[in-house]
């Protein structure tokens, strides 16, 4: 089965491609655009890296060529969708890495 993209890279080249830039992730998380977690539908469709944010502190960091399609399928998000304790404390985040 064959993957296509309309992006010219694959989720780890947009990973290398963010930690070329020099830039260190944020101390802080929460300033970066995010929804919460029953929300993904919103998600952009971008490629970047994408966190799990549980009260503000990464609970799992990933990246995406297109982050709302690997979240719709993605297990941590089925796993937080059913534990209603902490759902309501979740949110995704996100950074845009795009090709330059």
């Amino acid at each position: 089965m064959s993957r296509t993209s309309t992006h010219r890279f694959s989720p780890s080249e947009a990973y290398r491609a963010f930690v070329k830039t020099g830039a260190a992730l944020p101390d802080d998380l929460l300033p970066l655009p995010s929804v919460e977690i029953s929300d993904y539908k919103s998600l952009p469709e971008i490629s970047g890296v994408y966190f799990f944010l549980l009260d503000g502190e990464p609970l799992y960091i990933g990246e995406s060529c297109n982050i709302r399609r690997r979240l719709s399928t993605h297990p941590m998000r089925q796993i937080v969708m059913k534990d209603w304790i902490i759902q309501d404390r979740v949110r995704i985040a996100w950074i845009e890495v795009s090709a330059k």
